[in-house]
């Protein structure tokens, strides 16, 4: 069974905290390569990392309108957030 690590980038948008996920990302992926890693990410940042080709890495895209509105994005990262967690069982 492979140890799987979760990254929740969802509120991600632009700027430093992109630039630093597309830096730490690849060094993660390059230097943990027993683990796998799934990185949940805003549609808007998909093409920034589409193009990894990183055996351990499943990306999943978080629609930009759950991002945006605020109910919705509440319900995501208290609601779907732990259900991701305890299906994926991250070590």
């Amino acid at each position: 069974m492979t140890n799987k690590i979760i990254i929740f980038t969802h509120g991600v948008r632009s700027g430093g905290a992109e630039t630093f996920i597309r830096g730490v990302l690849p060094f993660l992926l390059t230097n943990l390569d027993q683990y796998k890693f799934v990185v949940y990410v805003n549609a808007k940042m998909v093409p920034a990392i589409k193009n990894y080709d990183y055996k351990n890495l499943i990306i999943k895209t978080v629609a930009m309108n759950t991002v945006n509105n605020g109910l919705r994005r509440i319900i995501f990262d208290w609601l779907t957030i732990r259900k991701i967690v305890n299906k994926i069982k991250p070590v």
